[in-house]
């Protein structure tokens, strides 16, 4: 997923793992790994994260991991992190969408109305409400 070889990603790690994770995203896991680190009585985490790849491009990472206290009292925490980039990009596709539809029905001099069938709800624009 990152594009490095075991021998590089041991090298990198090094400086810690903080190296592969995106800035923005660095606060959130510190703050989770201290919550974990702690006696916290839920030993499982999921967070979205973006993973810095060997060529600088970031890729978004669903992190699941669970916290386990092993025999000699030692608290390990074996995860699992899972390329999201194309649930990501699908994601933005919809809302850039969502923002247009809004924007059409809000500058649109026409009625418009859309039928929910599911939920039987009606939404209307302003004009049609007017």
């Amino acid at each position: 997923m990152i594009g490095c070889s075991l021998a590089e990603y041991e090298e990198k790690r090094e400086n810690g793992y903080m190296a592969f994770v995106h800035p923005g995203d660095s606060g959130r896991l510190d703050t989770l790994i201290r919550r974990y680190s702690s006696d916290a009585q839920d030993d499982r985490v999921s967070v979205e994260l973006r993973i810095r790849r060997q060529d600088g491009e970031y890729v978004s990472s669903l992190f699941n991991g669970t916290l386990v206290t092993e025999q000699d009292g030692s608290r390990v925490m074996y995860c699992v992190i899972m390329d999201i980039s194309a649930q990501a990009k699908l994601t933005e596709e919809l809302q850039l969408s969502q923002k247009r539809y809004e924007m059409l029905m809000e500058q649109t001099g026409d009625s418009i109305f859309e039928v929910n069938v599911k939920d039987r709800k009606i939404t209307a624009s302003h004009q049609f409400q007017d």
